[in-house]
């Protein structure tokens, strides 16, 4: 057996008990693992913080609406929704968030809902739940709002709030790492509050400075 033959096989019998590297190689392997959890634990405050904002908008819309007593123009409706969204820290709400707000009674035949009027803001793409303005007036295609019953002679205001939610890490709606993680999944998130008016003249939305309809916040 040749010197640099028996030196080959101690250098192999070395490196088989050598182990020194052993822990990178775990630290390595684990790596991606613990990078998903980290991340994980980020994105799932910022998807909680992003609930919790959406709530307050929708509730805070539809009791401040519910709280006009005299009337409701359509100069209240725009500042009640700037008022709502200054409640939140959204960005991009304009363009990724949307906000209907109804105004739903009991329709002439009692069989039914009616939504008097309608108004909405944010360029995303969502209509009501509930109905367009007028639906339900001559028939009984709303039976219920949100699961209530409104009884004669209440009006009920509802706020429908809707957000795309993109997140913070690998913005995605469809992917490998969606099925792993569904926390890192791009998602649309409605929240829905509603309250009585106060006052049976909110049935009716006024619009005393002649707003144009560029400026009102018309749905359609």
């Amino acid at each position: 057996m040749t010197t640099k033959r028996v030196r080959l096989l101690k250098l192999r019998a070395s490196l088989r008990k050598n182990e020194s590297g052993v822990a990178f190689m775990e630290f390595a392997f684990a790596l991606p693992f613990l990078m998903v959890a980290l991340l994980g634990g980020l994105e799932l405050v910022h998807l909680a913080l992003t609930h919790q904002q959406l709530s307050r908008i929708a509730t805070s819309t539809a009791d401040l609406a519910a709280r006009y007593r005299a009337s409701i123009d359509e100069v209240d409706v725009n500042t009640l929704f700037m008022g709502s969204q200054m409640s939140a820290s959204f960005d991009d709400f304009d363009t990724n968030g949307r906000i209907v707000l109804s105004s739903v009674t009991r329709n002439p035949a009692d069989d039914g809902h009616w939504v008097r009027w309608q108004r909405c803001e944010g360029a995303l793409a969502r209509a009501s739940e509930i109905g367009d303005e007028g639906e339900g007036k001559d028939d009984a295609t709303i039976d219920d709002v949100n699961g209530m019953i409104v009884t004669d002679p209440n009006n009920v205001l509802v706020a429908e709030v809707t957000y795309r939610y993109t997140p913070w890490f690998f913005p995605v709606r469809s992917s490998i790492l969606s099925s792993i993680a569904p926390i890192f999944t791009e998602r649309d998130i409605t929240y829905t509050s509603a309250f009585i008016a106060r006052e049976l003249t909110l049935r009716n939305i006024t619009n005393t400075t002649g707003l144009a309809d560029g400026d009102r916040r018309l749905c359609s």
